[in-house]
């Protein structure tokens, strides 16, 4: 078969390989001490691992070693490069990537992180056991978005009339609606604020201003300023309790 190169259960140690066809590897003992270009005008499967164990666990690896005696905090494990040229056609750009890096190296505490990088390698997120960072403006979308814009942070729901929820503990307890109100303690708020509370011996609600010269609530029912409903106790000051005795 014309353009192809196959080792097998061999070592092959040499200084630049170029590939101008197919390469086929089989065996564990092959050894490649060099820097391997493959060239090809083909657009799939360019590189292929293939595993024909039949079990559960028989899926191929694709392993990336640092074998260094001297492992160190923050050192690069490796990094997989999306490389295409400019539009000049004047300079290969990299234009995102996946980088592995050492987070801590303490014996029983060993763990590591995983970056995705935009172009010139500039860690944009980073996923590790601490959690998930992300670096400068981010944008999450799945019909709906959270996005950083410098100094505001923009939760959508898109084009379409969704709700916000927020579930600690996977269970609902605020929701503010495609319309704007808000709601605690209820899933279908009636008010634009509609706090609902259904435990007893707790307050409902709770307004406090501590400092000395702090100011009460106000209380509006209409678009001026006097248009108070009558029913409204807001010329008293004080707080009340259940049953209207101040306190």
């Amino acid at each position: 078969m014309a353009n192809v190169l196959t080792i097998k259960d061999c070592a092959l140690v040499c200084q630049d390989l170029g590939i101008c066809g197919n390469l086929t590897v089989q065996g564990t003992h092959t050894t490649l001490n060099t820097t391997v270009t493959a060239t090809t005008t083909a657009t799939s499967d360019n590189f292929v691992i293939q595993s024909t164990d039949a079990s559960a666990t028989g899926a191929p690896d694709l392993k990336l070693y640092r074998n260094s005696a001297s492992a160190a905090n923050a050192d690069d494990l490796g990094e997989i490069q999306f490389v295409g040229r400019n539009a000049a056609n004047t300079a290969d750009i990299q234009y995102a990537g996946i980088r592995g890096e050492i987070r801590n190296t303490s014996n029983g505490s060993e763990c590591g992180g995983m970056y995705f990088t935009s172009a010139g390698g500039t860690d944009r997120l980073l996923i590790s056991e601490i959690g998930t960072t992300v670096y400068n403006n981010y944008y999450i979308s799945g019909g709906g978005s959270l996005r950083n814009y410098g100094n505001c942070l923009n939760l959508s729901t898109g084009g379409g009339a969704y709700d916000i929820t927020f579930q600690p503990n996977s269970v609902e307890k605020m929701r503010l609606t495609s319309d704007g109100k808000v709601g605690v303690g209820t899933t279908a708020p009636s008010a634009f604020l509609d706090v609902v509370g259904s435990e007893g011996s707790q307050w409902a609600a709770s307004l406090r201003n501590t400092s000395t010269q702090g100011w009460g609530a106000i209380i509006q029912g209409g678009a001026d300023a006097d248009d108070y409903p009558q029913n409204l106790l807001s010329t008293l000051l004080g707080v009340f309790d259940r049953v209207g005795a101040q306190v």
